[in-house]
């Protein structure tokens, strides 16, 4: 999932209603709310609806009156084309009468009902259509229905998710999202601004974490979420030798700078002493939880001169760790080296 989406993409992980894991990427705009009744499938051997060449209307208003949805039908019927309509949610005659008219053959129909979401969503649906989000109560003032009704070259509806390959150009939307990411304060905004771009540039995709109890379902889900994590970050900033390994590695620099440099401040010198230790720590408790001696471990690893070589705990050898598979992403472990060396100099200034 995370190679299909690339770094700039957006996974999102929801609790599956099957046993299996699975997962989609969307190829268009995409909303995890499906068909909002079976009578409106085109497939019914495999749960789905999907039409072509669709027109697509989109509302902020619930859809309550039947006199605003023949309107939208006589158009999608003048044209002869089908027609997908994204509105908060649909009353029951509503409902009723584009099922009639889905099997009556007057016009095929996607609707798509989405309460929970944001004003800003079917905006970014509709801008993917090339049309705008309407009041519902605009269908009837204007003379031409078309003036409001954009284009997909494809819906698609499950019964979890409906999917839009709108026609439109959205690169200016991108990159009205991407300057928003950069101003916004809080991790959990740019989050969400990172799903709708990822939403209009198709680099979306939704993992459903299944199992057989909603617990085994929570832990695979944090399992999953953890993964995820990893796979962003080493997609960003690349990986390195797992099982403090790297740490280890590196601290051969330090040592060469202590040895190099004897006109070293003597706070300098302590605090790179204090560093070289630290970072040495993670692949010496790895051995002792592995019943060696740990700093047997770290010893034989400053000897190795392949930076690619670490101590696999489970066979108690030393191997190429990137071929074991035994790797830690960079920005994992740089954001372990900065955070531990802020915390101690908070310590430091306490005392």
């Amino acid at each position: 999932a995370v190679q299909a989406v690339g770094a700039g993409g957006h996974i999102e992980v929801l609790d599956g209603s099957a046993a299996h894991t699975s997962w989609v990427r969307h190829e268009g705009w995409s909303t995890e709310n499906g068909f909002v009744d079976s009578n409106l499938m085109t497939d019914f051997e495999n749960l789905r609806s999907e039409v072509t060449n669709a027109l697509v209307f989109v509302s902020t208003d619930p859809l309550v009156e039947v006199e605003d949805l023949l309107c939208l039908l006589d158009a999608a019927a003048v044209a002869k084309r089908p027609i997908a309509i994204i509105a908060p949610n649909a009353s029951e005659a509503v409902l009723k009468a584009a099922i009639l008219n889905h099997q009556g053959g007057t016009a095929k129909i996607a609707l798509c009902c989405m309460p929970k979401a944001s004003e800003e969503d079917f905006h970014d649906c509709a801008i993917a259509c090339g049309c705008f989000a309407t009041k519902v109560e605009s269908v009837r003032r204007v003379s031409d229905v078309t003036c409001l009704l954009g284009s997909a070259t494809k819906v698609t509806q499950t019964m979890d998710s409906t999917v839009l390959s709108g026609t439109a150009e959205v690169n200016a939307r991108v990159r009205l999202l991407k300057e928003r990411i950069d101003r916004a304060l809080s991790e959990d905004q740019k989050e969400v601004l990172r799903a709708r771009m990822a939403k209009l540039t198709r680099t979306f995709a939704v993992i459903r974490v299944g199992g057989r109890t909603i617990v085994e379902i929570g832990e695979s889900k944090d399992r999953v979420v953890d993964a995820l994590n990893a796979s962003r970050n080493a997609l960003a900033d690349g990986i390195v030798a797992g099982g403090g390994a790297a740490l280890v590695h590196a601290c051969k620099r330090l040592d060469a700078m202590l040895n190099d440099n004897e006109d070293l401040e003597q706070d300098r010198r302590m605090g790179i002493m204090i560093v070289r230790n630290a970072a040495k720590l993670p692949a010496r408790l790895i051995g002792d939880n592995a019943g060696v001696e740990g700093a047997v471990v770290v010893g034989n690893l400053e000897d190795l001169d392949d930076t690619a070589m670490g101590y696999g705990a489970q066979n108690d050898r030393y191997v190429n760790m990137f071929d074991e598979g035994i790797v830690d992403p960079v920005k994992v472990v740089r954001s372990c080296l900065n955070d531990a060396a802020s915390v101690a100099g908070l310590r430091s200034e306490e005392r």
